[in-house]
């Protein structure tokens, strides 16, 4: 039943790939576990580029790890990639070109983000 495959969807239009993903992890309260290396597009760019450019055309999904074959069976044939796993750990970690670009606690970047609602 495609309308149940995914858990969460958003687009890296405000702030970047980045941004995208700390939503994501933020909202579901869940950790991520990424290596963008596994994106020949992405590994391609600069780190800053790769990580905080507004590309529209892009999506970030997550299923679980059951149904992530048939989600890729969905797009095949298009530039689809799995980058990672959702983790238990409650941490955002993404590598790109080998190293390890960002390592974050989901509740520090919830508290970050309410802190920024604050003075706005």
């Amino acid at each position: 039943n495609r309308e149940k495959l995914v858990r969460s969807a958003a687009t890296p239009g405000k702030g970047g790939l980045a941004l995208a993903l700390a939503r994501s992890a933020m909202a579901g309260e869940l950790g991520m576990e990424l290596d963008l290396d596994l994106a020949p597009d992405l590994a391609a760019l600069s780190p800053d580029v790769a990580l905080f450019s507004e590309s529209n055309g892009r999506f970030v999904v997550t299923v679980a790890a059951r149904d992530a074959a048939a989600l890729e069976e969905i797009f095949r044939g298009l530039p689809c990639r799995r980058v990672g796993v959702v983790t238990a750990a409650k941490s955002l970690r993404v590598r790109l070109g080998g190293k390890l670009r960002v390592s974050l606690e989901v509740a520090a970047m919830k508290s970050a983000y309410k802190e920024t609602l604050a003075h706005v």
